[in-house]
């Protein structure tokens, strides 16, 4: 399964069945290498099928959140000259722009005899991000494949398969961390299931599948405090726990855990072997009962401990 939206599954031979026809449209228009495509959709599966078909076509994507003022999109629209947008039915009056080429991913794509994927080089655009604007008027960063494929690098080497299994994205796409949610997941095998936003993670029909969660520590926080976290996600201060359990250095149980910034619950911890004080108060600690801050804490005493 490569993508679970509510109820919904889509494997990954249906998803990039969807992804190529619309692809080959764009194509067919004449969208590729530093082709600008605004995709404008709600958080469903046609957004990530839409992220997708551009990034075949060759094409580099501006994303464009419905939740935004109109008067940010059609600003965006405007500053990146997109050459057509993707969208919804439901949203297409939303376009600001009256005389912008609109295609609606939830009807059936214009038929097409281009080939669905274009070569590209690792130096074209794949995607352009811009910021909020808070100092001023909002500037795009533009980010090319070969910075996209080194995240996605970088994660085969830092995350386990069982830890990619399933990933929450609830990110918008128009943060960077999307990036990890949806391509670092689609392209190691593991399952994206999408979300609204991480508080609704406790809501989702697919909740007990999610093994990865990746957001802001104020979420974090507050699923943590609604116990909000599922047993299937694996954190940091259990892994760290666990390592020092099975006897682990704490330097060796913090490479193990290294880059999982999360706090739930765990199970009771028994004691090292080997007599320190920190050790001592380990033994009486069950990481069932440490608050968020007490796990962050703990963890930057190890890495004391660890530098020892």
């Amino acid at each position: 399964v490569a993508l679970i939206d509510g109820e919904r599954a889509l494997t990954y031979r249906d998803l990039h069945a969807r992804a190529d026809r619309w692809a080959a449209a764009l194509r067919a228009r004449g969208v590729g290498p530093e082709t600008l495509v605004g995709v404008f959709v709600h958080r469903t599966t046609d957004l990530i099928v839409g992220l997708l078909a551009v990034l075949k076509a060759g094409g580099a994507y501006v994303p464009l959140d419905p939740n935004y003022p109109a008067d940010r999109i059609a600003f965006l629209l405007q500053d990146a000259q997109m050459a057509l947008v993707l969208t919804e039915r439901r949203l297409r009056t939303d376009v600001p722009r009256p005389d912008a080429d609109v295609w609606c991913l939830d009807d059936a794509p214009p038929t097409a005899a281009s080939r669905a994927t274009t070569p590209v080089d690792p130096a074209h655009l794949a995607y352009i991000i811009y910021t909020s604007g808070s100092t001023g008027t909002p500037k795009g960063t533009a980010i090319s494949h070969g910075a996209a494929a080194a995240l996605v690098e970088w994660a085969r080497h830092t995350y386990r398969p069982d830890e990619l299994r399933g990933v929450l994205a609830s990110t918008s796409v128009c943060f960077d961390l999307s990036i990890f949610e949806i391509f670092v997941t689609l392209s190691l095998g593991g399952t994206v299931i999408l979300s609204e936003n991480a508080l609704a993670l406790p809501t989702l029909p697919a909740a007990s599948s999610v093994t990865l969660v990746n957001t802001v520590p104020s979420a974090m926080t507050e699923l943590v405090r609604m116990g909000g976290l599922p047993a299937s996600v694996v954190t940091r201060a259990q892994a760290v726990l666990a390592e020092i359990e099975r006897g682990q250095s704490a330097s060796a149980a913090l490479r193990l855990a290294e880059d999982l910034p999360l706090f739930t619950h765990a199970a009771p911890v028994a004691a090292p072997a080997a007599s320190s004080p920190l050790r001592e108060e380990l033994a009486a600690v069950r990481a069932d009962e440490l608050t968020p801050r007490q796990a962050l804490e703990l963890i930057y005493r190890l890495k004391d401990l660890a530098a020892q």
